[in-house]
């Protein structure tokens, strides 16, 4: 009558988790093993060895793993260690918005299972609301409290991946924040490559924010990963009202766009502009595929994305001084 508690039984996708277990054997090795889905029915998993103590539990935020795929005592363990199990049944595709993710765990002893616990983590938090944006030409969909006051806004944009971030914002509302998860490109109704986005698009965001009963007319906080970190950084060196900016793995020059092509080295190899400001292409640090970023692309091999810079990249001949916000040294050539 072995029995695993997962606690609380309604958590966020970003919730730390209490597992613990009981009723076990005392001082008896268990395996307890986490399984998951990602959105396309990809199945990820994970697995640790504990050893019960004398009253035959194991609190996973205490318990120290003997073997698994993490080391140390982590209520989480279980859930970042997870890894791609290819030899597991596939899942069905998620279907709706922002469907919950289903955390399965299982404890065995000896090879044998005795006990399994499941948990729904939500993607949408019970109390936060969704809305789609499809006005003044801005692609992206409104998250915040269900309450009706005013709360800080944010904008969040996605990477090179195109599209728009919903899970995160929704996320990141449920912690007191009106979040717009904007596109920028790599969907309907923007454009479909990263090339020459105009930064008026950006200044749309931050006055539909500011004008929206959720935000209030406050400063606006821009957060960005990899290609959306620069974006931010250059929102926020660039237009009025910006009152934070947070950029993760973005670059802090502007770099080259990402542009149709037949091939990853066609894609990667031809120079576009990844912004335009006033109606003018800014300038930005152009890729230079090196002859081992070539053979790793003809080789099926992982790509190494930091080799389509030639390691002189950072000499400053190789760079424009206006390719580096706030542009002080070329403010009259794009005024």
């Amino acid at each position: 009558m072995a029995r695993i508690t997962i606690e609380p039984d309604r958590p966020t996708l970003d919730t730390a988790l209490q597992i613990r277990l009981a009723d076990l054997p005392p001082r008896q090795a268990l395996t307890v093993r986490s399984r998951a889905a990602d959105g396309s029915g990809r199945p990820f998993a994970a697995a640790a060895t504990f050893e019960t103590d004398s009253a035959g539990e194991v609190d996973l935020a205490a318990a120290m793993p003997t073997a698994g795929t993490h080391a140390g005592a982590d209520p989480m363990g279980l859930v970042w260690s997870m890894a791609p199990a290819p030899d597991a049944p596939r899942g069905d595709a998620a279907t709706g918005i922002l469907p919950p993710s289903r955390l399965t765990l299982t404890a065995e002893v000896e090879g044998a299972t005795v006990a399994t616990a499941t948990v729904d983590r939500l993607r949408l938090p019970e109390d936060v609301t969704r809305t789609e944006v499809r006005e003044q030409g801005l692609v992206g969909t409104l998250f915040h409290p269900i309450d009706d006051g005013a709360r800080p806004g944010v904008i969040l944009l996605g990477g090179s991946e195109g599209g728009m971030h919903e899970p995160d914002a929704a996320l990141l509302a449920n912690h007191g924040f009106a979040v717009l998860a904007l596109a920028y490109f790599g969907t309907d109704g923007v454009p479909s490559f990263l090339m020459e986005i105009p930064l008026e698009y950006f200044e749309k965001a931050v006055g539909f924010l500011r004008t929206h009963a959720a935000a209030g007319d406050g400063p606006i906080g821009v957060f960005g990963g990899s290609r959306g970190g620069e974006a931010a950084l250059l929102i926020g060196s660039t237009l009025d009202g910006i009152g934070a900016v947070v950029s993760t793995v973005g670059s802090g020059v502007l770099t080259q766009g990402i542009g149709p092509g037949r091939t990853f080295e066609e894609i990667v190899g031809t120079p576009v502009p990844p912004w335009t400001w006033r109606g003018k292409p800014l300038p930005y640090l152009r890729n230079r595929p090196t002859p081992e970023l070539r053979r790793q692309i003809a080789a099926g091999e992982p790509v190494a994305l930091g080799l389509v810079f030639e390691p002189g990249m950072a000499d400053p001949a190789e760079v424009d001084a206006c390719a580096i916000p706030p542009w002080s040294a070329c403010a009259e050539r794009h005024s």
